[in-house]
């Protein structure tokens, strides 16, 4: 059972659950401390601050930027946790981000209307009552409204295009470095996520040359070989280590299950606020 969950998701970007439903889940599992990274967004802190006073849980403020390197061709994603109030850097980079992605998802309804899959903005809105439309609230509007084409189709039927340097673009991800200095200049601390997920292990020396301070060596979707190899690079490059369940919805893992030891986020906190 591990004592802190710091990459979670929920409606307020593409996780399934609301804030509330997430950190029950969180206190269900015996997590004692948490931070909701939502994609691209971390302007509801003060939402998830008042729902969570009702809980025996420690909340860190969090997100997940979509960075993309375009030297590597890789996207690449940076958490910032332990963010102050005032996030002014990283809220314009998330202005460009959730701009663009929402305007590129909803140019693909077009294409979809020509398979027969007749869906309006309105319709995907009650699908994402709290964030800007995902593909995955196209998928699920789909699922719902056409559910005898759709039995037994999953989301990589639909939605398989390859992130080139110019969907990259499209979709207004950040470039890797703008990201990290900006996390950075909020005060936060800047992570790589998931290491393993994009293959990003060669570039991690560059990223922390750009001001990289941390990257995730706990993650739901590392394979046993990713934790060992993701812990000795960190202590290699003398970067704090971080960890999370990266939680969207239930039935893939246990909760509890992927993080840090108590002992890993007194480490981590402590390592942050030295240098901070």
């Amino acid at each position: 059972m591990k004592y802190a969950d710091l990459h979670m998701h929920t409606s307020f970007s593409d996780g399934d659950y609301d804030i509330k439903e997430v950190i029950e889940m969180a206190v269900g599992a015996g997590i004692k401390t948490m931070a909701i990274t939502d994609h691209d967004r971390a302007d509801h802190f003060e939402k998830i601050k008042e729902i969570g006073k009702d809980f025996d849980i420690r909340l860190i403020k969090g997100l997940e930027i979509s960075a993309y390197d375009f030297d590597s061709h890789k996207k690449v994603h940076i958490v910032g946790l332990f963010l102050p109030e005032s996030t002014p850097e990283i809220d314009k980079l998330n202005a460009i981000t959730n701009t663009k992605r929402e305007a590129y998802h909803l140019s693909l309804l077009p294409k979809l209307a020509k398979d027969g899959f007749e869906l309006d903005y309105d319709y995907l809105k009650t699908f994402a009552k709290n964030s800007i439309i995902y593909k995955s609230d196209i998928f699920w509007a789909m699922k719902a409204k056409y559910p005898e084409r759709m039995e037994g189709v999953g989301f990589k039927d639909i939605f398989h295009e390859k992130t080139t340097d110019s969907l990259a673009r499209t979709m207004g991800y950040i470039p890797v470095k703008d990201a990290i200095e900006a996390v950075n200049a909020d005060g936060g601390l800047s992570i790589l996520a998931h290491p393993q997920e994009y293959d990003n292990w060669d570039e991690i020396e560059k990223y922390k040359e750009m001001g990289l301070r941390a990257m995730e060596i706990n993650h739901s979707r590392m394979k046993d070989g990713d934790f060992q190899r993701a812990e000795d690079v960190a202590k290699k490059l003398d970067l704090l280590m971080s960890g999370g369940s990266d939680f969207h919805r239930l039935g893939r893992f246990e909760l509890g299950d992927f993080g840090l030891s108590e002992d890993e986020f007194r480490a981590l906190e402590d390592g942050f606020s030295r240098n901070n």
